[in-house]
């Protein structure tokens, strides 16, 4: 909820009810509550002079007469909404209509019509459920749409996911061929996992390198796909490969504040599910911040992952999209997979192009920075990427130990031979000038 709110309004403040004494700083305000509760008595004198816009989500707190024009009696489950079938029933409350009251978004049960979304017509809100995912987020984004009047259009991109040492060069290659013919911008996710690495390490498969490296060269940019406690040496293994992360995403999907704190550590981008119960559903629509992390923008996944057989998803991308072009401004963000082949990409470049307002995301174009322990890396607006390395010489140390490859042997020896050869010598001229006393001696007698 947060997350998606904050899309609109990064100035979103979130606070309890009794930490809050004045109203009169906030132009907006949410009250979020799953169970009903009494309004502080400091709060309900101020709310009855308050001239901005109140939006209450899930249980109606108790008050006098705030807002006793909305009025609820129980609960009910609806199957749809705004003639949207959704794929599990949702648990509303029930609202009491009157003659104040606009329904702005209704649910459905049976032919029966239950309001979801109302408005008093005075600036007050109500939402009749605490869960906003998947459809629910279509009309609440519609809500906050016109709240906001956000006309920001439809920003795009695909991201191909999946891509680790393994991956099929020749596949790869006609797909992101392709996506350049289309002028659309390359986002790579690239997958790292220490234990497996080692047997199947990028080095092992040069031509698969090369083309990243060569993408790269013409604008791609790399997402770093590793568990957060990975997330340094990850980077520092891909910035070895000449490859530069651009941005971060994890299959770490338990996530709490400090987790997101963890990310923006290394990275400003945060692509992906936010938790595993998001995986393949709408999250929020439009990039986002979270309160206390304003440099991290979390980059949603909207239309999901194209599958080649989609006789069993009960929404598919194509729908999606359809939903969210209804709305003034949405991000529409593809996930797609190299080893489908370039053709049902190509249907969803072409889908995407007929969309009114798109826009496809110029990555190249942003200015971000990715660091670890050992270095940073800095992307520009003129396309330059920047690498510093903070401690060069432990940066290599870490890298050849980290993944003992054969290089490290290597320095050993050389390190190994180094000493013999420095004590060799050492010994020559001790010896020499041993030798050189003797004489001396000898001659002064």
């Amino acid at each position: 909820m947060e997350t998606t709110i904050r899309s609109y309004d990064e100035s979103l403040v979130v606070r309890k009810p009794y930490d809050v004494t004045t109203l009169g700083r906030y132009d907006t305000i949410f009250i979020y509550s799953e169970q009903s509760f009494p309004l502080p008595e400091h709060l309900e004198q101020q709310f009855i002079t308050y001239e901005g816009r109140l939006i209450l989500i899930g249980n109606i707190p108790e008050t006098k007469n705030i807002w006793s024009s909305f009025e609820t009696d129980g609960t009910v489950e609806i199957f749809s909404l705004q003639g949207e079938p959704m794929q599990s029933g949702l648990s509303i409350e029930r609202v009491v209509p009157n003659k104040y009251l606009q329904t702005i978004v209704e649910g459905e049960r049976y032919g029966d019509c239950y309001p979801y979304i109302v408005s008093n017509g005075y600036d007050i809100y109500y939402v009749a459920s605490t869960r906003v995912e998947g459809l629910k987020q279509y009309t609440f984004n519609r809500l906050l749409n016109n709240l906001y009047q956000n006309q920001s259009g439809h920003p795009a991109f695909i991201r191909l996911e999946g891509i680790d040492a393994t991956s099929d060069v020749e596949q790869l290659e006609a797909i992101t061929q392709y996506l350049k013919s289309q002028h659309v911008p390359i986002l790579l996710s690239v997958k790292l996992n220490p234990t497996k690495i080692k047997n199947h390490a990028f080095k092992q498969n040069k031509k698969l390198l090369q083309l990243l490296q060569s993408l790269q060269q013409d604008g791609a940019r790399i997402i770093l796909n590793t568990s957060i406690s990975n997330m340094d040496w990850a980077i520092r293994y891909l910035a070895h490969q000449k490859l530069y992360p651009f941005a971060i995403e994890t299959e770490d999907l338990t996530f709490s504040y400090e987790r997101y704190k963890q990310i923006q550590h290394y990275s400003n981008l945060y692509f992906g599910p936010l938790t595993s119960s998001h995986i393949g559903k709408v999250q929020h629509i439009l990039p986002s911040t979270i309160d206390g992390l304003p440099n991290l923008t979390l980059y949603p996944e909207t239309l999901g992952f194209v599958q080649q057989n989609e006789t069993s998803i009960f929404r598919t991308w194509q729908h999606k999209l359809q939903l969210l072009i209804e709305l003034p401004a949405s991000v529409l963000s593809i996930s797609y997979h190299p080893y489908l082949g370039v053709d049902p990409l190509k249907e969803v470049v072409q889908k995407m192009n007929q969309t009114s307002g798109i826009q496809w995301i110029q990555w190249d174009e942003y200015e971000t920075t990715v660091q670890n322990e050992t270095m940073a890396i800095a992307f520009s607006k003129d396309r330059t990427i920047q690498v510093t390395k903070t401690k060069p010489f432990y940066d290599q140390w870490l890298y050849l130990w980290e993944n003992k490859t054969t290089e490290t042997v290597l320095w050993i020896l050389v390190g190994l031979v180094a000493t013999f050869v420095t004590l060799f010598i050492f010994y020559i001229v001790r010896m020499r000038m041993r030798l050189r006393k003797r004489l001396f001696r000898e001659r002064s007698s």
